[in-house]
């Protein structure tokens, strides 16, 4: 049996190479898939893992806080933490840590911004003496957003009120800038990032410990144990500065008649002319050295003793404002393909009924949230140590940061200008201690949550963040198990759950409104939630669709040969059968030739396989048994139609019929070329469904995997660490296409083979009466075309019902992915037809005319 198997394949070369050739595309095709999957689910899970190292994997926060960009995109402000002033309570908070798989609850209250004032050491002979009217203006930041300022005069001649007689820096020139405060629990914040391990080096730096006690002595004094980050003391910067006016005789009278403060200084601040007389200035590292100097009387990093300092520390804090949000307005972004999410944030005059407000720029970005006088409180200084943020245990991975705003500041970079052109290079936006301003520093100040809940009450607590128990790696797992904890946490408090864990910045683009129109647009890294689990979901899912697929065309590919083989074998069957053959033996002869091919495609892949390998990749042995199943089973099935159909050979009518039938089902009359075609496509409908659904899959393929690159781009890789990722795999994605193109295309061509077989009577005949060999060749051609386009439609229509359920849109506006896509098959089917059409003008008249006697 097997050497007439083998006699049969060499008597029908051409057939038996198709086989071959496609015998060879399944086993590679699919030893590659199933291959490079795992070795790419390998660089998936590493490169997801290597950046997936967060601090903490849930943040747990009250409902009001969540902002307009969460609630539309999943996208976390990277200002969120600090923009919430409390809302959880210590109860809650406590249900938290009790609860299963909660490893560590850390929580973070924001206190407020309190004032911390410095006595500077000046020589006063220094200072103003000559009659005059003088105005001071102190500058506390580099960027001049936060300063105080006051006129005062000097002299008889020049006195204007009681209020503003005198010299006020008779009594020494001091600065007071405004430092975060916040609260956190000190052994949770240290499991979560080690803070306990951040101290500085000299030995009078120690950590918090349990007999470090928060007390109330009355008169609005709390003592509370404090840690200093001293980072943000680098960027201030005190300039003092005193300004002479010119002013006549006449000015100084008409100020005598005004009353208000208000409407003098802005007299005054209309005079232009002016001149300074005095100046002192105190850099960052010196104010940092002051610090240093009243508290330990060294630097706590070095053990280094400081000889001198600028001034002296006044020993207590004045609280004086809470922090408060920016307020986003959603805006169109200039350049949607760079940035898919724009915001905007308008820039306004600043209104207070506190005096305090003088002390800040007019125009700024948020509200200034004053403290009530009862509220106020004077905070001594307990300084027990220095901390170094960047010696903390949390990611700086710029794959994977998540917002810390405990230890370090938002960024931003300027990059369009007010008429939308690049910034090149863009420029950094500084960050200030301002509490009004664009960016903000991280806490100068530590302290406890027993000192937050005596400043700010029960509810003082702004987030939690949560480290689940046993999620070591990226996987399903553990994000169920991290699902599972967030769900318990809002059914036993009723808070707000973000699932931090697996998240990556995405930059966002954001527009800063100015009152004075001069716009500019800054690029901002938000954190999107959930990047890297929605990453492996769709990378995973992407290529167990792309296996099913390939699959799906394989066993088309192998029924349709099975079938056409059957169709052109059925006379020699039934001389077989004549001869005394039974139909068992027919069966056997083609499940051997099925198990012979199948044997082949199996020993292929395992070659493949083996020098996959050889080469340092990772290869599954049991994916590779499943495979090898999956080829067998392709080839049982692709047997199925054959040995079914055995059972309906009649010896008798194969020997007088032929090996083909002459009737043929016609639905035009044929009076040109195209009605031909389709009378023989239609004819044919059988078959060619085979070869129109085998070209679907690759055409619904391409269309997905097209429209998932270029429409959906900023829903499955917009974050960094997305788009890192998509560059490792996505080329998977096309290579699997050319497989399924290849196998609908041997299959195209197979159908079209036995189509011409069948039909040499006709096309001898079509020869006789003077057809050229250009026309019969072109209508054979057509025939291709119009399977590639029948292929095309179906193709088309199927994947815009897969992206519609998927994803609940379809790419209307992308139509040129759909056009890309349709391409494909047309070209299939075009393809497939060529070596046909070359057989068929081969054909000489007599040929089928003899056949057809």
């Amino acid at each position: 049996m097997i050497r007439f198997i083998f006699k049969n394949w060499i008597k029908h070369k051409e057939r038996f190479i198709l086989l071959i050739i496609g015998v060879l595309t399944i086993s590679v095709g699919l030893s590659y898939l199933f291959n490079i999957t795992e070795t790419n689910k390998g660089t998936i899970e590493n490169t997801l893992q290597k950046h997936w190292q967060p601090s903490y994997d849930i943040v747990v926060r009250p409902k009001e806080s969540q902002s307009l960009p969460e609630q539309n995109n999943q996208l976390l402000e990277p200002n969120f933490l600090s923009n919430i002033q409390g809302g959880i309570s210590v109860d809650q908070y406590n249900k938290i840590k009790v609860l299963d798989h909660v490893e560590v609850a850390a929580p973070v209250a924001m206190i407020g911004y309190t004032g911390i004032t410095i006595n500077y050491n000046v020589d006063k002979s220094n200072f103003v003496e000559e009659p005059g009217i003088y105005r001071t203006v102190n500058t506390y930041t580099e960027d001049a957003d936060y300063k105080t300022g006051t006129y005062f005069t000097i002299g008889e001649d020049y006195y204007i009120n009681e209020r503003m007689k005198g010299n006020p820096l008779d009594n020494g020139i001091s600065s007071t800038s405004q430092q975060l405060l916040v609260g956190i629990d000190p052994q949770a914040e240290a499991e979560l990032v080690g803070l306990d391990d951040a101290l500085g080096d000299y030995e009078q730096n120690r950590y918090f410990q349990g007999s470090d006690r928060v007390y109330d002595k009355g008169e609005g004094i709390i003592h509370a144990p404090l840690l200093i980050n001293p980072n943000p003391l680098d960027q201030l910067q005190f300039i003092s500065k005193v300004e002479k006016l010119d002013i006549d005789e006449t000015t100084i009278q008409k100020l005598q008649e005004k009353n208000e403060k208000k409407e003098i200084d802005h007299f005054l601040d209309g005079i232009e002319k002016r001149k300074e007389v005095f100046s002192f200035s105190v850099t960052g590292a010196q104010i940092k050295n002051t610090f240093f100097k009243n508290t330990f009387g060294a630097n706590p990093f070095t053990g280094k003793q400081i000889g001198e300092s600028k001034g002296e520390l006044y020993p207590r804090m004045i609280m004086f404002y809470k922090t408060s949000p920016l307020d986003y307005k959603k805006t169109m972004s200039p350049y949607p393909k760079r940035w898919g999410h724009a915001y905007q944030i308008n820039e306004k005059q600043l209104t207070s009924k506190d005096k305090s407000v003088e002390n800040f720029v007019k125009n700024t970005y948020r509200d200034l949230n004053v403290l009530p006088l009862q509220d106020t409180y004077n905070i001594p200084f307990d300084v027990l140590g220095f901390f170094d943020p960047d010696k903390l245990e949390i990611s700086r991975d710029p794959l994977s940061q998540l917002p810390m705003e405990t230890y370090r500041p938002a960024t931003a970079d300027k990059v369009l200008d007010a008429s939308g052109q690049p910034v090149n290079p863009p420029k950094k936006v500084p960050s200030t201690g301002n509490p009004v301003g664009l960016l903000t520093e991280p806490p100068t100040l530590l302290t406890t949550i027993d000192a937050a809940v005596a400043l700010n009450g029960i509810e003082a607590i702004s987030a939690i963040r949560i480290k689940v128990e046993g999620v070591e790696e990226i996987g399903l797992q553990s994000h169920g198990i991290v699902e599972q904890v967030a769900k318990d946490i809002e059914e036993q408090t009723g808070l707000m759950t973000d699932i931090t864990i697996g998240s990556s910045p995405q930059p966002v683009l954001i527009h800063i409104n100015k009152l004075d129109g001069e716009d500019y647009w800054i690029e901002q890294p938000w954190i999107h939630l959930g990047a890297a689990i929605t990453v492996f979901e769709e990378t995973m899912l992407g290529y167990t669709g792309i296996i099913v697929a390939i699959i799906a065309v394989a066993v088309i590919y192998v029924i349709a040969t099975n079938y056409i083989s059957y169709l052109s074998r059925r006379h020699e069957f039934g001389i077989l059968l004549s001869m005394g053959w039974r139909t068992r033996d027919l069966r056997k002869v083609i499940l051997s030739e099925s198990f012979l091919l199948s044997f082949l495609a199996i020993l292929i892949l395992w070659i493949i396989s083996f020098m996959w390998f050889e080469q340092g990749n990772t290869v599954s042995i049991l994916k590779t048994l499943f495979a090898s199943l999956v080829i067998l089973l392709i080839y049982l099935t692709g047997a199925s139609i054959p040995i079914i159909g055995v059972r309906n050979i009649n010896p008798y009518e194969t020997i007088h019929s032929g090996e083909f039938s002459t009737r043929t089902t016609r639905i035009f009359k044929s009076f040109n070329r195209l009605t031909l075609v389709l009378n023989n496509f239609y004819g044919k409908i059988k078959r060619n469904l085979f070869s129109i659904f085998v070209i679907t899959i690759p055409t619904t393929l391409v269309t997905i995997f097209l429209f998932i690159t270029v429409y959906l781009k900023g829903v499955l890789f917009t974050s960094w660490l997305g788009e890192y990722v998509a560059l490792e795999v996505e080329s998977t994605h096309y290579i699997a296409v050319g497989i399924a193109s290849v196998i609908a295309l041997l299959t195209t061509a197979e159908i079209m083979w036995q189509n011409v077989s069948e039909r040499k009577a006709e096309l001898s005949l079509l020869k006789a009466i003077g057809w050229k060999n250009s026309a019969i060749q072109s209508l054979i051609l057509l025939e291709g075309l119009l399977v590639g386009i029948s292929g095309a439609i179906l193709g088309t229509i199927l994947a815009s019902l897969i992206l519609f359920f998927m994803y609940g849109s379809i790419a209307v506006s992308q139509i040129y992915i759909y056009l890309i896509s349709a391409s494909i098959p047309i070209m299939i089917g075009f393809l497939g037809s060529i070596l046909p059409s070359k057989f068929a003008i081969k054909i000489n008249p007599y040929q089928g005319i003899r056949e057809r006697k």
